[in-house]
């Protein structure tokens, strides 16, 4: 799940993500993400760390197999 972006302006920049091609999960942003349920047992890596990405990873936690967290590193 990916929470960057500015405030309704979701940012969803695959070409950040090495082999993204290759990946054969679901890809979405959190403005997609509505109830947790769907993530049962499963391994979430959520990228952002501000608020959303915050509070989905807390949700998430309590009903993923295991929630990964990982902010993307500004290039400027």
């Amino acid at each position: 799940m990916v929470c960057t972006g500015h405030l309704m302006s979701p940012c969803l920049p695959l070409e950040s993500f090495p082999g993204i091609h290759k990946f054969k999960g679901r890809i979405l942003h959190s403005q997609e993400y509505s109830v947790p349920a769907c993530f049962r047992n499963q391994r979430v890596l959520v990228v952002g760390l501000g608020n959303t990405g915050g509070d989905v990873s807390v949700e998430l936690s309590r009903i993923a197999a295991q929630v990964s967290v990982r902010r993307l590193h500004s290039k400027s």
